[in-house]
């Protein structure tokens, strides 16, 4: 039986040009960049659920809804990418970029899905800066337009707060927000540390295996 080369293996085409299964990471990868979709179409779906033509104020979701599209859209996620990081370290002989990059965008893609649920928790606002989804009575088309603006701000949000940047124009009012930002900027710090760890790692044992 032949061996699969690491080209092989990395980009499922053979020697021979004929297509070879996805590795297991870039499966993981696409599931994970799929789940962090899932808070938007779940509420995009409660918003088409009454079709409504005339302004009527649409009930805060329930509980159940908030915390299955939570475990779906974050915990889930968070999951895969904890597996892809175990997976790039345990590589001890090549930097493998690609998985970094996927495990970094999946971080910022599940912060932003989990700012769009707190902020769709009550009628009020959660984060200075960000507008409200159910305060008022509006048309379905305004209520569409103000989820998009919520999840907009919130990737916003995500962004800032990993990359530790923070200008501060949007800022959690909660105790869930705040826990939530410091996490992930905790998250950002610690990654950048274990993505240069493991780069200067495998040149340290590339170096040795020149020697």
């Amino acid at each position: 039986m032949r061996a699969r080369s690491s080209d092989e293996s990395e980009t499922g085409v053979g020697p021979r040009g004929r297509r070879c299964v996805c590795s297991p990471h870039s499966r993981i990868a696409i599931l994970n960049l799929a789940l962090c979709t899932a808070p938007y179409l779940g509420l995009r779906a409660y918003l088409s659920l009454g079709m409504h033509d005339a302004a009527v104020a649409v009930a805060v979701p329930a509980p159940w809804l908030l915390g299955t599209l939570f475990a779906l859209g974050v915990l889930v996620p968070t999951v895969g990418v904890l597996w892809t990081i175990r997976w790039v370290i345990r590589d001890r002989l090549h930097f493998r970029l690609s998985g970094l990059l996927t495990a970094y965008g999946v971080l910022i893609l599940l912060f932003a899905s989990s700012y769009a649920i707190v902020q769709a928790r009550g009628v009020g606002t959660s984060f200075s800066g960000m507008a409200p989804l159910w305060d008022v009575p509006a048309t379905l088309d305004v209520h569409v337009a103000r989820l998009h603006d919520v999840f907009f701000e919130s990737l916003y949000l995500s962004v800032m707060t990993i990359t530790t940047v923070g200008y501060g124009d949007l800022t959690p009012l909660t105790q869930f927000g705040k826990i939530l930002t410091a996490a992930e900027g905790l998250a950002g710090i610690g990654f950048v540390g274990v993505a240069l760890g493991q780069y200067f790692s495998v040149c340290l044992r590339r170096q040795r295996g020149c020697e």
